[in-house]
């Protein structure tokens, strides 16, 4: 299988922020993760000799989801509260990563008016400019 890759997204272990990523089998078997536009040396190789249960494998397998698409203008109407989205969420150094969020509030309009609360454990923060469709 070398030299097969496929682009998913990742709910990384670090930050618990979803990134897109190649996907790669290793020669020996392991997994490499290569994080899109983010320098080689950042990527991970998770061996599978490393899972003690089916419980982590399970939990690695919904680690991964296909790359989500983003919301475009005409579907804001069907942004509703409740809808679970994956957002932006900029950092004052002008980091950006996204996380799962649930919309608390729509008052009809995306930007700045849009409540959101993270649904994963890395986010905690309650603004938002990108929507993506999960």
């Amino acid at each position: 299988m070398s030299g097969v890759e496929y682009t998913v997204e990742f709910r990384a272990y670090s930050d618990d922020a979803w990134y897109s990523v190649n996907l790669s089998p290793e020669p020996d078997g392991d997994l490499r993760v290569s994080y899109t536009n983010i320098s080689k040396k950042c990527d991970n190789v998770f061996h599978a000799r490393n899972f003690s249960s089916w419980k982590e494998v399970e939990e690695f397998k919904g680690r991964f989801r296909k790359v989500s698409k983003q919301l475009q203008d005409e579907e804001c109407r069907s942004v509703v509260n409740g809808m679970i989205v994956c957002a932006c969420c900029e950092f004052i150094n002008g980091d950006c990563r996204f996380y799962d969020a649930r919309v608390k509030e729509f008052k009809g309009r995306l930007i700045g008016g849009l409540a959101m609360e993270g649904v994963g454990k890395g986010s905690g923060k309650e603004h938002y400019s990108t929507l993506r469709r999960v």
